[in-house]
């Protein structure tokens, strides 16, 4: 589509205005080159108008085509068939969730102990030993036993590293242990001493001696 030209009188004819030219022939003149800038300006944006308009027919027809598929698609899937799976994927997530819970929520318990003779007569400790992360005993000073432990610093018959509490895997599951580590005097147990090195299950009740001190255990919860 084009606009027509608007066709010059008999003076614009004859070429560039000249002297000889009147004053109504030079205005015919300005008046058709303005009327000719304006027509090729508007075939102009006419042409571009026409290109946009066949691009943009071409999308809109690609557009229309994967609206169908998607709707092909949509009608071959089952509507219950897809309900019932998205129900089943928050089911199942749950069902897992609940098994890594009840996994991480194993009971461990704490060791609150009393010192009932000896240079620390009176003292009271809160262990809490778990897999992995024993809580140690001795005359040490460290941060392992003054933290995490127990340290009878005033008590010279106790070893530096005397012994440690621990959880250890048995057939029952997990319990509560305490192992002499190799102290220079032993632990004591009733009386008699126990050998190092070799596991001895703790029970709520539980006294043993260390040097000079006894030891009173309580199992509590954590």
């Amino acid at each position: 589509m084009q606009v027509a030209t608007v066709s010059g009188n008999q003076s614009a004819a004859q070429g560039e205005p000249n002297e000889n030219w009147t004053i109504e022939e030079l205005l015919n003149y300005y008046h058709d080159q303005s009327q000719a800038q304006v027509t090729n300006k508007a075939n102009e944006l006419i042409q571009a108008l026409e290109q946009v308009y066949i691009h943009a027919e071409k999308d809109i027809w690609e557009l229309h085509k994967l609206a169908i598929e998607n709707n092909t698609d949509e009608q071959d899937t089952d509507p219950l068939e897809s309900q019932e799976e998205k129900q089943q994927e928050p089911i199942e997530q749950v069902q897992q969730e609940t098994k890594k819970s009840t996994r991480s929520r194993k009971q461990y318990y704490n060791l609150f102990i009393e010192v009932m003779t000896g240079p620390h007569e009176g003292a009271t400790f809160l262990l809490k030993p778990r897999p992995s992360r024993p809580c140690d005993i001795g005359r040490s000073k460290g941060k392992k036993f003054t933290q995490r432990g127990i340290s009878l610093y005033k008590d010279s018959e106790v070893s530096t590293c005397h012994g440690k509490f621990e959880y250890q895997s048995s057939a029952d599951g997990d319990k509560l242990f305490y192992t002499d580590t190799g102290s220079t005097n032993g632990t004591s147990f009733l009386g008699e001493a126990i050998e190092d090195h070799v596991p001895l299950e703790i029970i709520d009740g539980l006294v043993l001696g260390f040097g000079e001190s006894d030891l009173k255990f309580t199992i509590v919860d954590n």
